[in-house]
C-alpha cells in the first residue's frame, strides 16, 4: 500500500432535502452524486421503486459511472464526497467494499468517514418548497427534487427505514450534522 496519507472518502446519509448538496458544496470536496448523473441523463427520481439492498455494476449504469468517478479520485489522490441516500447499511456496505477493491488495486489506502445529515421530515419538507419555488424563479439553475417528488409520508418512511451509520461498518469516523 502507499504510504502517503489514506484518501478520505466522506460517504452522505441523510433523506431528500437534508442538505447533503449544499453541504458539499461548502466543503469544496470532490463530489459525485447519483443526482448529477440522473440529471446529466435527465433522468427522473423514483422514490417508489422496490427497495433494493445493492445496485449492481451493470455496463453503462448508474453505478458503473459512480466507481468511475471514485476509481479517478484515487488514482488522482483527492478526497471525495459520494452522496446518494445511502439510508441503508446494506448498501453502504456495498459501496464501502468496491471502493476497497478499487483502492487496493490502485496501491491506494482508503479511509472512509461517515457524515449523518440528521434532519427531521418537516425541514426537509420545507427545503422541497424552497427548492420548488427556486426552480420556477431560476429553472436553468434547478437541481435536485421538489416537493410533488417527496411527499411528508415518504420522509417520515425514511426516517424509520433509516440505519444510523455505525463505526462497525468501516467508518473511522461519524460526523452528525444536526439540522432543524
Amino acid at each position: 500500500m502507499s504510504k502517503n496519507k489514506p484518501i478520505k472518502a466522506y460517504i452522505f446519509i441523510g433523506m431528500p432535502c437534508s442538505g447533503k448538496s449544499t453541504y458539499i458544496r461548502e466543503t469544496g470536496l470532490k463530489h459525485i452524486s447519483i443526482d448529477q448523473i440522473k440529471e446529466k441523463r435527465n433522468m427522473k427520481y423514483n422514490f417508489k421503486r422496490k427497495n433494493r439492498k445493492k445496485e449492481e455494476v451493470k455496463p453503462g449504469s448508474i453505478m458503473q459511472k459512480i466507481f468511475e468517478q471514485v476509481t479517478q479520485s484515487i488514482q488522482n489522490e483527492e478526497d471525495f464526497a459520494y452522496e446518494a441516500l445511502n439510508i441503508e447499511k446494506e448498501k453502504r456496505a456495498y459501496f464501502i467494499e468496491k471502493t476497497k477493491e478499487i483502492a487496493k488495486s490502485l496501491n491506494k489506502e482508503i479511509e472512509f468517514i461517515a457524515v449523518f445529515m440528521d434532519t427531521d421530515p418537516d425541514t426537509a419538507y420545507l427545503r422541497g418548497f424552497a427548492r420548488e419555488k427556486d426552480s420556477q424563479e431560476n429553472p436553468d439553475q434547478y437541481t435536485g427534487v421538489n416537493s410533488d417528488s417527496v411527499e411528508y409520508k415518504n420522509l417520515v418512511n425514511y426516517c424509520k427505514n433509516l440505519d444510523k451509520p455505525r463505526k462497525e461498518e468501516g467508518f473511522s469516523q461519524i460526523i452528525v450534522i444536526k439540522s432543524s
